[in-house]
């Protein structure tokens, strides 16, 4: 059984990088950072230089999770390595 143990980082704000701390099944981090935007898919959005320098430093453990809303469905993509062609 895999403990629940997904919080939210020890850090306010943006200072730890990522907003969820959880795991993956074998049990090694996996630190999640939430987008949400207005628009369809392709509407850019902001990492602050904080969150870039986590993602560089934590490149196995960190995830982004992007949520947006278009014509007022609700949708969410699990972003690859692609996600920077999307920031700004």
């Amino acid at each position: 059984m895999v403990p629940a143990r997904a919080s939210h980082p020890p850090v306010d704000g943006d200072g730890a990088g990522y907003d969820i701390l959880s795991f993956d099944t074998d049990g090694s981090d996996r630190l999640i950072e939430v987008k949400t935007t207005n628009g369809w898919e392709r509407t850019p959005f902001h990492v602050t230089r904080n969150e870039r320098a986590v993602a560089e430093a934590r490149r196995s453990d960190w995830r982004l999770l992007r949520l947006w809303i278009w014509r007022g469905s609700q949708r969410r993509s699990n972003c690859g390595p692609c996600w920077r062609r999307m920031c700004r």
